[in-house]
């Protein structure tokens, strides 16, 4: 049954995108859903975090692509909380 519903798991991805204000990831494989779900964070000029540890795997290239359009390297998690303050001083009142 999962496997018949693979082909809606990258339009799945998309959609779940806009509904957060960041995301992180910790690991995914070279082309996986996560990564379409990251690719579209970026997109929507969403905050992206990659934790460092995904930066040392030889085979993996996606870390350094998505740092390159805007992805953030994190090895502190207050990297992370400082990132969401920012932005969030810097909202509209509406959108608080």
């Amino acid at each position: 049954e999962a496997q018949r519903h693979r082909v809606f798991y990258p339009e799945r991805s998309r959609t779940m995108a806009p509904r957060a204000d960041a995301r992180i990831n910790g690991e995914a494989g070279q082309v996986s859903v996560t990564l379409i779900q990251a690719q579209a964070a970026l997109k929507l000029g969403r905050n992206l975090f990659i934790l460092n540890g995904c930066f040392d795997q030889p085979n993996v290239t996606w870390p350094a692509k998505l740092e390159a359009r805007g992805a953030i390297r994190v090895t502190e998690f207050e990297q992370i909380l400082a990132t969401l303050r920012k932005r969030e001083a810097h909202a509209p009142a509406a959108h608080r």
